[in-house]
C-alpha cells in the first residue's frame, strides 16, 4: 500500500523515513480494506503533516536527509550529464514540497536544453484554486532563484489523475522535433 500524497510504500518501523505511518493507523487502514473500505485518504506522516500542519521533519526533505533514495549528491551525480546532452528536460517538481524538489542550480544541470516544468498534485490543492495564480507563483519563484534556465511551458499536472500528463509529453516532443 503506498501513501496517496507521495507514493511511498507505507511502512510502520522508522518515523524518520519516508513512508511513516504509525501502527494504529496503518492496522485501522489495513481492516478498512479488509472490509471493502475506501483507504483513498490515507497519507503517510510526512504528508500529513505537511498539508495539515505546514510542517515537515528535516530528515525527510532531500536537503537533509541522510538515506541514499534522498541525498542531493546522489541525484546530482546522476544528472551531472544532461547539460552536455541535446535534449529537451521534463522537470516534475512537487507542488507539496516545492523547497525540496525545486534545484537551485537547474542552471547548471539543464544548460541551454529546453525545459518543460511539470508542478505535480494539482489535484490536491483546495477547490477553487486558482491554475494562473498557481502558475504565477511558480514563475516568481524561479524569478527569486535567479533561475535562468531556458523555461518553456509549466504545466499543473497530476501524475495520478493523469491530468496534462499527456500534453507535457506532447509538448516536450514537439520541443524536440524542433
Amino acid at each position: 500500500m503506498q501513501c496517496k500524497g507521495c507514493g511511498t510504500s507505507f511502512q510502520t518501523s522508522k518515523s524518520s523515513e519516508p513512508g511513516f505511518l504509525p501502527p494504529k493507523v496503518f492496522i485501522k487502514m489495513q481492516k478498512a480494506e479488509l472490509e471493502g473500505g475506501d483507504d483513498n485518504y490515507v497519507v503517510c506522516q510526512r504528508c500529513h503533516n505537511l498539508t495539515r500542519k505546514s510542517t515537515v521533519s528535516s530528515q525527510l526533505t532531500s536537503q537533509f536527509g541522510n538515506t541514499s533514495t534522498l541525498s542531493p549528491q546522489n541525484f546530482q551525480r546522476i544528472l551531472s550529464r544532461i547539460r552536455d546532452e541535446k535534449c529537451v528536460v521534463i522537470y516534475l517538481i512537487d507542488l507539496f514540497d516545492f523547497q525540496g524538489t525545486f534545484l537551485n542550480n537547474l542552471d547548471e544541470i539543464v544548460g541551454s536544453n529546453p525545459v518543460v516544468l511539470a508542478a505535480n498534485k494539482v489535484d490536491l490543492l483546495p477547490k477553487g484554486a486558482n491554475a494562473a495564480q498557481t502558475t504565477r507563483w511558480i514563475r516568481r519563484e524561479i524569478l527569486r532563484r535567479k533561475i535562468r534556465a531556458n523555461i518553456e511551458q509549466i504545466y499543473l499536472i497530476s501524475s495520478s489523475r493523469g491530468t496534462e500528463v499527456e500534453t507535457v509529453f506532447n509538448n516536450a516532443l514537439q520541443l524536440a522535433e524542433n
